[in-house]
């Protein structure tokens, strides 16, 4: 186990795409998970907003902000 969040957990595969970094003074403790190098790397973040999509059964469209931020990615 890498992390657990919101009764979801992190397996060692997903964290190796994450940067993962706690947020101090947070009771309960909080973690801000970004958008790591070897994510960069081997994946877009359109691919994996889609497969997200795909999973949730919604259009990419649905989550605005990330959506933009993966259409301007190149």
């Amino acid at each position: 186990m890498c992390w657990a969040w919101g009764g979801f957990t992190l397996t060692p595969p997903l964290c190796r795409y994450l940067e993962i970094t706690p947020i101090p003074l947070t009771d309960p403790p909080e973690f801000k998970y970004q958008w790591g190098l070897r994510a960069a790397k081997e994946t877009s973040k359109k691919d994996v907003l889609r497969f997200v999509a795909q999973i949730q059964k919604k259009d990419p469209t649905f989550w605005t902000s990330q959506y933009n931020e993966a259409e301007a990615t190149p």
